[in-house]
């Protein structure tokens, strides 16, 4: 406060001082309160009109960066925004807020105005990412500057917890409105009282998007006067939250105060915005749930549909087809025709969905019971039906894993060329920008004594000169190879595309397991002469819980390969294993699918939800007769298994079968030096103290090169091949061109973000190599997407590179994703710690198996080692505890 006093101050004597710059002053203040009162009133587009002329002449006045031009052209954002011109008020925003950096320094009271104001435009127009580093920094500095209890300080965390609401923390942005409401209501400031009735709104949207309609509907109810007080009773924004408040009566299904409100607000719409407008649509569709709430034998059901056809029509005619607005709105015609039970409605149910989905707007759960409801009806033909739940079940899938397939197809796609160089340029560009934005936002979380402005001032040049390189390289890229998507198919397969890629032998498997409890549940299996799929009667919590169950059996003491220092003592793993919680999954998932599989030797799976947290082939196809291991029917025993990160991974497969191989036939990495009284001259460049806290940790792996050596003269690879002991370093893996090596093979230490190496907590990821050379040892995954990459195979024989330890986490890890996009055909990933010399002799093994059979597909050799290890007399390794972890990933043949 004492800034802007000082402020004031320094203005005071510049009138005085220059009296005729005083008269230009007071026009300038005059017309620039004939804009604020144009955009008060909600005419946005006279604001506008106004707003560029007053910038063109206080710009000639008072030169370009002036505080009187920056202000107008925040006016004039603003009065873009409201237009929905977001693009360029985005643009505006960022240029003032540019100017006021370089011509004020970040600790300015105005560079921090528009700072928030820039924070606010990129939350609200998708961008909330970028938004949050920027919005954080700017409540902290404010905090300093200006005070903790400064009304502004109390709206800019209000933009803030919006922010955090766009990227998904609704409970905790809830916290921050309902603080700023409380600060807001006692407020002394002018514009308070409209800063509280837009509090109110945004609580009441976001206990909507809480799924709370009772307590919405209580948020808008005390909105609503605030903004009657504050903005007037017809003022755009009062009718706009009336119109909200019509949606939160039908959900809370306080319906019979609905038609009363309907008829009240649609005559305020009809005045403030006439009928070719949003709110107009809006109201037209609560009418249209009046008239069909019924269902499909009420006399008004007829009318409904056709109200509800008039507000797609309508939001298509003011947008487009493809908009969200227009989306949703054939989102909710089509669960009108849903209620039907002629096939005909529900067929154009059906298309009605598809639209929305083109739109954004599809409803994964909505899209399973329609297309039951087909098949019940016998309103599609079972192969249509077929493929439109395979597609559903593509579009649902929106994995980091299947976008990194995807990707890897588009490089397929472009060969090795000019072209294909651009497009990794590109990629790679968009994985910096993310972790420079990661890092920023850490960085501005930080009190104001600890962040260093330097290092800050850097990553924002290097963001944005990211930003620019990348969307040069996409403006070429558009240029040079129009047609790359449509070459790859746009990212899903049909159900004849799917069928034509796999062989004989082969069938493809889908469990779609969400997350969500009430969503619908599916399996699908599919080979080239059959399909079939059905709905799974159980919750999600039912597929969580059966597989804690089965993994609560897999319990290793020691000799994992893991974050834990451990002894060179016998290896122990529980006997307890659930062989029916195993049974369980097959039966309830895929057993009424066997008919489609049953006799293929190869099984691809494509896993989403609880299910992704299990290797399939720990299955067991038929009940259970006794808790003995070796007479338990696993699934291994009949199919060889390979897990897909996407459906559309076929399509991958099929490109990279055109690529030239790579010339050398491995590079293996085994038993890092972690004990640093040997490996002292390694890490010279490190401080050793702090060297031997992160190291002191992980147990040596001497059985790993032994594994290496095992699989190198499997592959007839030279000893040149080989980085084990000190040369297994993360220094000289970078050193290394890796796409010379068809096969990596790293046998080390895994750990997942959140373990402890020492004292040291890793922030992602990562395997352990030998550190040194300026290098701390850990491959992380923000070092492997850097990586070029051309193997058919990676092999990481480390515990937890599978998946993340939650229901609901990726189904591969971020380690197996980070490898895929770095160029990966396939790779063998683990579930759980692997006990250290089971794993070393399964992964010689698959080697020795599929070397001494040419052509033997590997997830083929994969299954021959286990079953020797299941089978082995005196069943040392029959647990699967040491047989299951490791999963094929893609294809490396």
């Amino acid at each position: 406060m004492r800034i802007v006093t000082l402020l004031a101050c320094l203005v005071t004597l510049e009138l005085a001082a220059l009296p005729v710059l005083a008269e230009g002053l007071a026009d300038h203040k005059a017309r620039a309160e004939g804009v604020e009162q144009l955009y008060d009133a909600g005419d946005y587009a006279a604001a506008e009109a106004a707003a560029v002329a007053l910038a063109a002449q206080a710009s000639a006045e008072f030169g370009p960066d002036s505080p009187q031009v920056l202000d107008v052209q925040i006016a004039l954002a603003n009065a873009l925004r409201q237009q929905d011109k977001l693009e360029e008020a985005v643009a505006m925003f960022r240029h003032v807020h540019a100017r006021w950096l370089a011509t004020k320094g970040e600790y300015h009271p105005r560079t921090l105005a528009a700072a928030n104001a820039l924070s606010v435009i990129l939350s609200e127009t998708g961008r909330a990412d970028e938004a949050l580093p920027l919005a954080v920094q700017t409540v902290r500095v404010a905090e300093t500057v200006l005070g903790d209890d400064a009304y502004i300080v109390v709206k800019w965390r209000y933009n803030l917890a919006s922010t955090y609401s766009r990227l998904g923390y609704k409970e905790e942005a809830l916290a921050y409105y309902a603080q700023a409401l409380q600060q807001m209501r006692v407020a002394t400031d002018p514009g308070a009282p409209r800063d509280a009735a837009t509090v109110a709104r945004s609580i009441a949207r976001i206990q909507t998007d809480l799924g709370r309609p009772d307590a919405a509907a209580d948020a808008y109810a005390e909105a609503i006067p605030l903004f009657e007080a504050a903005f007037g009773p017809r003022h755009p924004q009062t009718v706009y939250t009336l119109v909200e408040y019509g949606q939160a009566l039908w959900r809370s299904g306080r319906r019979d105060d609905l038609p009363a409100h309907v008829q009240r607000v649609g005559a305020l719409v009809a005045e403030q915005f006439g009928a070719q407008s949003l709110p107009m649509s809006d109201i037209l569709a609560q009418r249209a749930l009046l008239a069909t709430r019924g269902g499909p034998d009420s006399p008004g059901f007829a009318e409904g549909l056709a109200l509800q056809a008039e507000v797609v029509a309508l939001r298509e005619s003011l947008l487009s087809p493809t908009a969200g607005p227009t989306g949703r709105a054939r989102l909710d015609h089509a669960a009108m025709l849903a209620d039907s039970t002629d096939p005909k409605q529900l067929r154009r149910a059906w298309e009605e969905l598809k639209l929305a989905s083109e739109a954004g707007a599809g409803s994964r759960a909505f899209a399973y019971d329609l297309l039951v409801s087909l098949r019940d009806s016998g309103g599609m033909a079972p192969r249509e039906l077929a493929d439109a739940v395979l597609m559903v079940a593509q579009e649902a899938q929106g994995s980091a894993a299947a976008g990194s397939a995807l990707i890897q197809a588009q490089r397929l796609a472009l060969g090795e060329g000019e072209t294909a160089a651009q497009f990794r340029a590109a990629t790679d560009l968009g994985e910096r920008s993310a972790q420079l934005q990661q890092a920023l936002l850490v960085q501005t979380n930080l009190p104001l004594a600890e962040r260093d402005a330097a290092r800050e001032g850097q990553m924002r040049r290097d963001l944005a000169a990211a930003r620019a390189q990348a969307d040069d390289l996409w403006a070429a890229l558009d240029a040079d190879a129009p047609g790359m998507m449509d070459l790859i198919g746009g990212g899903r397969l049909t159900l004849d595309e799917v069928q034509a890629a796999l062989a004989p032998d082969e069938a493809l498997i889908i469990l779609d397991i969400s997350p969500v409890e009430g969503d619908a549940q599916m399996a699908m299996a599919i080979s080239r002469e059959a399909v079939d799929w059905h709905l799974l009667n159980w919750t999600a919590d039912s597929f969580t819980g059966a597989v804690a169950d089965t993994r609560s059996g897999i319990a290793l003491k020691l000799g994992t390969r893991a974050a834990a220092a451990l002894d060179d003592a016998p290896v122990e793993a529980k006997v307890e294993f659930d062989l029916y919680a195993a049974q369980w999954l097959y039966a309830e998932t895929i057993g009424a699918l066997e008919p489609v599989f049953a006799g293929k030797a190869h099984l691809m799976f494509d896993l989403r939800g609880a299910v992704a947290g299990l290797p399939p082939h720990l299955m067991v196809r038929a009940e259970p007769q006794s808790d003995d291991l070796t007479e338990a029917d696993w699934l291994v025993r009949h199919h060889a298994v390979t897990v897909l990160p996407s459906v559309f991974s076929l399509r991958t497969i099929a490109l990279a079968r055109g690529r030239a191989p790579a010339p050398e036939p491995l590079l293996a990495f085994a038993d890092p030096v972690y004990d640093l009284d040997e490996g002292t001259a390694l890490v010279a460049s490190l401080d050793t103290a702090s060297a031997g806290v992160l190291r002191g940790a992980l147990a040596p792996l001497p059985e790993t090169a032994d594994e290496v050596r095992a699989v190198a003269a499997a592959l007839g690879a030279p000893p040149t091949a080989l980085r084990t002991g000190a040369a297994a370093s993360e220094a000289g893996l970078k050193e290394t061109r890796l796409s010379d090596f068809r096969v990596l093979h790293f046998a080390t230490h895994g750990l997942v973000t959140g373990d402890v190496a020492g004292q040291t907590v890793l922030g992602e990821p990562a395997l352990a190599l030998t550190p040194g050379r300026g290098e701390d040892g850990f491959l992380t995954v923000s070092e492997i997407l850097a990586l070029d990459l051309r193997a058919d195979w990676v092999v990481l024989s480390a515990c937890n590179t599978a998946q993340g330890n939650e229901p609901d986490a990726e189904a591969l890890s971020g380690l197996a994703q980070a490898f895929f996009y770095a160029g990966a055909r396939a790779l063998m990933v683990s579930h759980w710690p692997v006990e250290s010399r089971s794993a070393a002799h399964l992964m010689t093994e698959t080697f020795r198996i599929r070397a001494e059979t040419p052509g033997l597909r590997a997830a083929e050799a994969q299954r021959r080692a286990i079953l020797a290890m299941i089978d082995a007399p005196g069943g040392k390794w029959s647990h699967p505890a040491y047989w299951a972890p490791f999963v094929l990933v893609g294809s490396p043949d």
